[in-house]
């Protein structure tokens, strides 16, 4: 299964399992995250992890999705989700909303080496 089809098939089960989630002062039920097909960059690449806010019955919603982390092997765009590789090894990443009442689970991004002789971005 695609990490889309993941992310889709996770918000449906929460969706269809639970008539009473809780949600943020915005209305947000569901974090739902869309990773990339792959989750390895190279030293100084980057690539753009998707989230969208899902109310209860599963209709996104405009709000502002934030992003994070507590690794410097990575950064990320605050509001962008775009990860740039800064280190090699490993670096979690975090979408969150209406400040950390919806909290996702970490997103693991590996950071590898660029190859010899590639150019820099």
């Amino acid at each position: 299964m695609t990490p889309r089809r993941l992310a889709l098939a996770v918000a449906v089960a929460l969706l269809a399992g639970c008539g009473s989630l809780p949600t943020t002062s915005e209305g947000v039920a569901i974090l739902e995250l869309r990773p990339p097909a792959s989750l390895t960059v190279d030293v100084g690449d980057s690539l753009r992890i998707g989230a969208r806010a899902l109310d209860k019955a599963g209709r996104p919603l405009d709000v502002p999705i934030h992003w994070r982390t507590p690794d410097s092997t990575v950064k990320v765009g605050a509001t962008t989700g775009v990860v740039t590789g800064i280190l090699v090894g490993t670096g979690r990443v975090q979408a969150f909303v209406d400040d950390d009442r919806l909290v996702s689970d970490f997103i693991i991004v590996t950071v590898q080496a660029r190859p010899a002789g590639a150019a820099p971005p």
